[in-house]
């Protein structure tokens, strides 16, 4: 019987925080809601919508009322319908009482009302509407519109690590040259990061080719291993110098 015990590797497992954010909506204003929560689900942060993240036969207005308690920031998506909603209401009311951010952004130019005239908003939400050229589909682009919510968050000091976390946990996720650079350069503009942090950077953009080819992305990784060099592994240095210089 061999008495030699196999060599465990253990990967370290970046957990991290999630920022969450409930979106607020008329159901008639369901596609755009539905466009704003894959933007925030590309940047890594959890999205919750109302009626269309409710499972069948789920009491719906528990489901409504658990996501409330559990959300860090509250987007309510004012249009005329907004406000002909009773739900609305009552779902913008339960996020004063529970004192957390709220952002009010406007689709249509129907302004803040109410207790919501005191929060920093978007009176002109932008999106835009585009063909796909290969399935002809309908497609709204909110991305404009959600960086500019993204903006506004990063202004609120208790949720700036949510939001750093959630960027880095989506950073192997990153499809495209140009959306790798876009998502680093935004990540870029939240430093500092602790050594959790910078390290699981380095790895995830190791682990995709979008993000360690793309000429944008590799300036800022090569002035983030200069800055935290005493702080990032020396295997996962070596071999990010190894991707960015061949």
């Amino acid at each position: 019987m061999n008495d030699n015990k196999a060599e465990t590797i253990t990967k370290k497992i970046f957990i991290g925080k999630t920022l969450r954010i409930f979106i607020s909506y008329s159901h008639r204003d369901k596609r755009i809601a539905g466009a704003i929560k894959n933007v925030f689900n590309h940047y890594g942060i959890e999205a919750f919508l109302a009626h269309e993240d409710i499972q069948v036969g789920k009491e719906w207005r528990d489901t409504i009322l658990s996501n409330l308690k559990q959300f860090d920031v509250f987007v309510a998506i004012l249009s005329k319908n907004f406000l002909e909603s009773e739900w609305t209401n009552q779902e913008v009311g339960f996020a004063i009482c529970k004192g957390t951010t709220i952002i009010p952004i406007s689709i249509d130019g129907t302004p803040p009302s109410g207790f919501l005239e005191i929060f920093q908003g978007l009176m002109n939400f932008k999106y835009e509407e585009h063909i796909n050229s290969l399935s002809n589909e309908k497609i709204l682009d909110c991305e404009e519109g959600v960086s500019e919510i993204i903006k506004i968050i990063t202004t609120r000091p208790d949720l700036m690590e949510g939001l750093k976390d959630s960027l880095i946990k989506s950073i192997s996720d990153l499809s495209s040259y140009r959306g790798a650079e876009k998502h680093l350069k935004l990540l870029n503009s939240l430093d500092p990061f602790n050594k959790e942090q910078i390290n699981e950077i380095i790895n995830q953009s190791i682990e995709n080719n979008q993000v360690y080819d793309a000429h944008g992305c590799q300036s800022i990784l090569k002035d983030l291993m200069v800055k935290y060099d005493n702080n990032i592994e020396i295997n996962l240095k070596s071999k990010m110098l190894e991707l960015i210089t061949k």
